[in-house]
């Protein structure tokens, strides 16, 4: 029997780590799934720069430890004419931090073109508008 979501809260960190794969809450599980699915959209978006020959962009990784001011944007991509995106990734409801926030809305106020991007479709929109 696997035990429920509310039972695995009240169990002491030692025999949920007993329990395996088992011993994890929804909200441990869906936030696993949602590192996972921004890290394969990030990996996603790399993918459609280089569809577009964009070979010089910034990508913070979100896997590797950066020297990046805490809430620097996961993209920053040079495009002709002098504009740049700025673009923070997050897989479906996910929210920026406070510092993320913050950055987007200072970015924003000085003018440049931020985006919250959620999904491929909506880069590959931004990607193309901009660089008409």
């Amino acid at each position: 029997m696997t035990p429920s979501d509310k039972m695995l809260q009240l169990m002491s960190p030692a025999d949920r780590k007993a329990l395996g794969k088992a011993g994890r809450t929804m909200q441990e599980i869906s936030a696993q799934h949602e590192v996972k699915s921004e890290k394969e959209l990030q990996n996603q978006i790399r993918d459609l720069l280089r569809r577009f020959n964009i070979e010089w962009y910034c990508w913070s990784r979100m896997d590797k430890k950066t020297h990046q001011k805490v809430g620097w944007p996961d993209f920053v991509i040079p495009l002709p004419r002098g504009k740049t995106l700025y673009w923070e990734v997050k897989h479906d409801h996910g929210m920026p931090s406070k510092e993320q926030k913050a950055c987007l809305e200072w970015l924003y106020k000085e003018g440049h073109r931020v985006s919250l991007i959620r999904s491929y479709m909506q880069a590959y929109k931004e990607l193309t508008e901009a660089l008409k």
